[in-house]
């Protein structure tokens, strides 16, 4: 009622809280719900089905930007620009990082032993003996 009471004085519009509560809280647990409401609500949906709208936009705008980002961090970590990453490449990138990169980790990183992590690989698409699921 606080809430609804500093609201309608910040607006400069008189009312009467229990009145409004009255007529509002169609349940009487002491709040007016989005669905019990039935004054103007303009055309924006309840604050829940906002939060999710928005949450979806955002999964959207990620799932559009990810390959970018992930070929920008490919190309960052692929020093001489040749399209492949190298052990000594990635190996730098630990370091970097402040991280020392395993045997083990190589390994998994260049799944044919090819002596390169190439872009397919490196994102996973690689699917070969189940190889490629690293991101």
């Amino acid at each position: 009622k606080d809430e609804a009471k500093r609201y309608f004085e910040g607006l400069g519009q008189p009312i009467v809280i229990e009145s409004l509560w009255e007529d509002e809280d169609k349940d009487g647990d002491g709040y007016i719900s989005w669905e019990e409401f039935t004054g103007p609500k303009g055309n924006e949906g309840p604050p829940q089905k906002q939060k999710q709208q928005k949450q979806q936009q955002h999964q959207q705008q990620t799932e559009q930007t990810q390959p970018n980002d992930i070929a920008t961090f490919f190309q960052g970590i692929d020093a001489d620009e040749d399209g492949m990453i190298s052990k000594a490449e990635l190996a730098n990138t630990f370091k970097a990082m402040g991280q020392e990169m395993t045997e083990e980790f190589w390994a998994e990183s260049d799944p044919d032993g090819d002596g390169y992590v190439l872009f397919e690989e490196f994102i996973g698409s690689d699917k070969q003996e189940g190889k490629g699921d690293e991101l």
